[in-house]
């Protein structure tokens, strides 16, 4: 097919190594998960852009949402913060904290206690989630028993 026409941008502009990391990605990680590019994005740059816009900063990246399992195609893809991909992981523990489902990791962010007491609260003593993140630390005291 040859190299895709870039229309004044440079091979280094970052949307288009954007869609070339994409379609690498495909081409090797994935192939085997029968992930792929659609084939508007897979034959043409220009229909990309079109779809995706111009990646809207440094740190966002191409992400498959809603369906993490999905393809690479208009409708399933978005520009994405790391965050947010790490939010859309298919091994992530779901909770329901305060009436709101979320990753338990937005759970914790959502406190103000260090991680590791959270989830030891939560995983390792069984405690709800709302009061494993809510419920203050008391220094000096068994904060495990009931």
């Amino acid at each position: 097919m040859g190299r895709p026409k870039l229309h004044g941008r440079g091979s280094e502009d970052p949307t288009y190594r954007s869609w070339r990391a994409m379609k690498a990605r495909c081409n090797s990680k994935y192939l085997s998960r029968g992930i792929v590019v659609c084939e508007r994005w897979e034959s043409s740059f220009l229909a990309f852009l079109e779809d995706m816009g111009e990646r809207p900063s440094r740190s966002h990246t191409i992400d498959r949402f809603p369906d993490n399992h999905g393809d690479y195609e208009p409708g399933n893809c978005r520009w994405a913060t790391g965050e947010q991909q790490q939010n859309n992981k298919s091994n992530n523990r779901m909770v329901e904290y305060h009436g709101e489902i979320m990753t338990l990791s937005q759970a914790i962010r959502r406190g103000n206690l260090p991680r590791g007491t959270v989830k030891s609260r939560f995983l390792e003593h069984g405690w709800p989630i709302d009061r494993a993140v809510d419920e203050p630390a008391i220094i000096g005291r068994n904060q495990w028993s009931e």
